[in-house]
């Protein structure tokens, strides 16, 4: 398994994001984990650090986000991220029962880049759905 590291160098909360340079913060900016993660959709961010959803870059406060959190419905913590960005008036990703894999990078293993931003598109969701699907899909 290939791992990477993350050195920060300065204390920004930019810093903290990974592909500010390569979004159009006037179209819809997809929010995920890894930055590796970050290649298989349009217009994406990483966060270095799932918790840096608290503090979303100034340039990125009035876009439309959709945050794309790993799949790991066991994951106390991926469960409770998901649950803040419903409160705070997010849109989140939840995953369909159907697909197994941990993450975006693993996904593609299996299908198109095309594909895999439909499957987000169609499993966005935000407010009450959210909140519902949510609980189906937590194993926790």
């Amino acid at each position: 398994t290939l791992r990477y590291i993350t050195i920060k160098s300065k204390k920004s909360i930019d810093s903290l994001w990974y592909g500010l340079w390569r979004v159009d913060p006037k179209k819809t900016v997809y929010v995920v984990e890894g930055p590796i993660d970050s290649y298989f959709l349009d217009n994406c961010v990483a966060m270095v650090g799932a918790s840096s959803y608290k503090s979303i870059p100034s340039h990125l406060k009035n876009s439309k986000l959709v945050f794309v959190m790993d799949n790991e419905p066991r994951n106390v913590q991926v469960v409770n991220y998901n649950r803040e960005l419903i409160k705070m008036g997010h849109k989140v990703m939840i995953w369909p029962e159907n697909i197994q894999e941990k993450d975006l990078n693993d996904l593609a293993y299996r299908i198109s880049t095309r594909k895999i931003q439909r499957v987000v598109d169609d499993n966005t969701t935000d407010g009450l759905e959210a909140e519902l699907k949510l609980k189906e899909w937590k194993k926790v």
